[in-house]
């Protein structure tokens, strides 16, 4: 190949010119979130890249990005938009959005748009979604959106106001997210875009901090501080209240050595010895990365001179771990991707340099499941020492996904009487000893569909201690998922032991 090199902060790269001789395969490819399952409440978060220009936003780029949010997005119910120039932006996006202006997005989510900032380019806001669902409610009920600290100011080591502390103020929502069957989900949404770490390690002279270095790293500091105090005071005032952070926080998920802003929001901050900078977290109860969720290959969603990395964060409170199953996804439409591409109306890559986020959160409380046992042994008298079959049965009867299974086994005997227990897709315990006999715990990764069944065996050694002696098996089976039959969920069966009992025979 032939071109020129080119050189900038410490990456080469050959310009081709003309590449038409060139046969290239392999390379990313992009890809959609997963289509979001029955009860999934969706959260996005979008770096959008300087999107601004109001009613006159370029066409070419408004064409992608409705393709973005429709199409590999796949519309979440809220989406945080971060760098976003105003209002009439973020209502432009909506309506491209919401009236399928370009002919990708043949599902309207009647999109409503948030921002209150009134200072700076790189604004955050809102897009909420407000289709109705079954019971004619909009699907997100907006409560109220709030900016947060937008007065606070930076402290300087001498005690002084240091100019505002967060250039981009954080938008708190409050919602209710309606869902079938007249039932919601209350739900905070906390969306950040902390300091950037441009002059983290800066040695440029600054008077009152140092360097720029030592006012870039105690400004993140104080807004990381600043943030968990919020946390901590949300959290203080309803702990049942489920919390989701999202937004560019510029800042790795570990510690990097400078100052731990992931690590003082989340609740657990690096020691002071492995930081230059060091402040303790407000947060009482921490918070979760949901980065952790995704294969360790998959945890980046941004690329910084040939290095994934993750900037954007989904976090959330023990409340949303409590009630949902969370989990997080990326649409893989900018980071894998040049640059060149952003220019290229024909393909929906590159309308940012980050890689949007979709915090999935599928609430147990919205699917309708109803798991129904059976429990039979063809034996009804057995032999002291004979080896008792029990056949044992589990089916999802409901009209919904029962989410994370779990069965119970209850035996009347001795753990050392179990045999076996031979149940397929199922990850059993040991046996252990309980008053009134014994118990095996038996859980299932994978949700059970409706009308799905599984059989279990499980083999029993009969026992004959008293003149009247059984051997039985019950089986309880439990659910995350609201289970709408709880009296079938258990069942029993049970042999009589014939025979000389071993306290005559001497054993």
């Amino acid at each position: 190949m032939e071109g020129i090199l080119y050189y900038d902060r410490g990456d080469f790269t050959l310009l081709i010119g003309d590449n038409s001789g060139l046969a290239i395969s392999g390379g990313a490819q992009i890809a959609a979130v997963p289509v979001a399952e029955e009860g999934a409440i969706r959260i996005g978060s979008y770096n959008i890249e300087n999107l601004s220009g109001g009613e006159s936003v370029p066409l070419n780029r408004l064409s992608k990005l409705t393709e973005v949010f429709c199409q590999y997005l796949r519309n979440p119910d809220v989406v945080g938009l971060v760098e976003i120039a105003n209002l009439e932006t973020a209502q432009r996006l909506a309506r491209a959005i919401n009236d399928d202006e370009f002919g990708t997005c043949p599902d309207n989510p009647m999109y409503e748009a948030y921002l209150l900032s009134t200072s700076g380019s790189q604004r955050l806001g809102y897009l909420v979604k407000t289709a109705p669902v079954e019971n004619g409610l909009p699907r997100v009920e907006v409560l109220s959106v709030t900016e947060q600290f937008a007065a606070d100011t930076l402290t300087a080591p001498d005690g002084n106001a240091n100019g505002v502390l967060f250039d981009r103020a954080p938008l708190l929502l409050q919602a209710r997210v309606n869902g079938e069957r007249d039932r919601s989900y209350p739900l905070h949404v906390l969306l950040n875009h902390t300091l950037s770490l441009l002059d983290v390690n800066d040695t440029t002279p600054r008077a009152v901090w140092g360097t720029d270095g030592d006012r870039s790293r105690g400004k993140r500091l104080q807004q990381a501080v600043k943030l968990s105090e919020l946390v901590e005071s949300i959290q203080a005032n309803n702990a049942d209240a489920p919390l989701v952070l999202i937004g560019d926080y510029n800042a790795f998920d570990f510690n990097d050595g400078y100052m731990d802003v992931m690590g003082i929001i989340r609740g657990t901050p690096a020691p002071a010895d492995q930081v230059l900078a060091w402040a303790d977290s407000a947060v009482t109860r921490p918070l979760t990365n949901l980065i952790g969720t995704k294969p360790e290959a998959e945890q980046y969603s941004y690329v910084f001179e040939g290095n994934i990395q993750t900037l954007d964060h989904a976090l959330v409170n023990e409340a949303v771990l409590e009630t949902t199953e969370a989990t997080l996804h990326h649409a893989r439409v900018n980071s894998d991707f040049a640059t060149d591409n952003a220019a290229d109306p024909t393909v929906p890559v590159r309308t940012s340099d980050h890689d949007p986020l979709v915090a999935d959160l599928v609430v147990p409380a919205f699917l309708d499941a109803d798991l129904a046992t059976t429990v039979f042994t063809p034996f009804k008298l057995v032999f002291d020492g004979q080896s008792v079959p029990f056949v044992a049965t589990v089916r999802n009867r409901g009209e919904s996904r029962a989410i994370r299974p779990e069965l119970t086994l209850r035996i009347d005997g001795t753990p050392d009487q179990v045999r076996q227990v031979l149940a397929a897709g199922w990850l059993c315990g040991t046996p252990v000893a309980v008053a009134g006999g014994s118990e095996v715990s038996c859980g299932r990764e994978q949700p059970m569909v409706p009308g799905e069944i599984d059989f279990l065996l499980v083999d029993l050694e009969a026992v004959r201690l008293t003149p009247i002696d059984t051997v039985g098996l019950r089986v309880e089976a439990d659910t995350r998922s609201n289970d709408t039959q709880p009296g079938n969920d258990s069942r029993g069966d049970s042999a009589k032991v014939v025979g000389r009992p071993r306290w005559i025979r001497g054993d």
